[in-house]
């Protein structure tokens, strides 16, 4: 079986071959792909402001954003179901406790398509660089 490495879509299947191999023999392989396999998909990066519900806990992070849309500063929008969140630079995060919702108002960037967080488990990732509002439950800011 052979594996296409890539930065955002780990270990995709590419082709698979059985080789029977007696002991001692010495066998060399080549194999030839359409190299397309091993691109990734490009990534979209969403520089803004993205407000939602956060809740996190052992190997996971789940921003949703309001509405399951984010709003980029020139009016744009893109639909997605959730982001894994990292902060990044002088950002602290909060104080949360595990496996409760917070209302977050974050400044960052989101990336995306491809693989983030635990095990790639979300599609998105949100690097937060300033939390704007942060507290415990999921209602509307106020």
């Amino acid at each position: 079986m052979f594996l296409a490495p890539s930065r955002t879509i780990h270990r995709r299947l590419i082709t698979t071959k059985e080789i029977v191999i007696d002991r001692g023999d010495v066998v060399t392989v080549d194999v030839v792909t359409d190299p397309s396999l091993f691109a990734d998909p490009p990534l979209e990066t969403l520089d803004g402001v993205f407000s939602g519900s956060f809740s996190c806990g052992f190997e996971y992070s789940c921003f949703e954003p309001d509405d399951g849309r984010v709003q980029a500063p020139d009016g744009s929008s893109k639909d997605i179901r959730d982001a894994w969140v990292d902060f990044v630079g002088p950002a602290e995060p909060p104080p949360f406790d595990w496996d409760k919702r917070y209302r977050v108002t974050w400044s960052g960037r989101l990336t995306g398509p491809g693989r983030y967080g635990h095990m790639g488990g979300s599609e998105y990732l949100i690097e937060v660089k300033e939390t704007l509002e942060s507290r415990e439950g999921t209602g509307e800011s106020g």
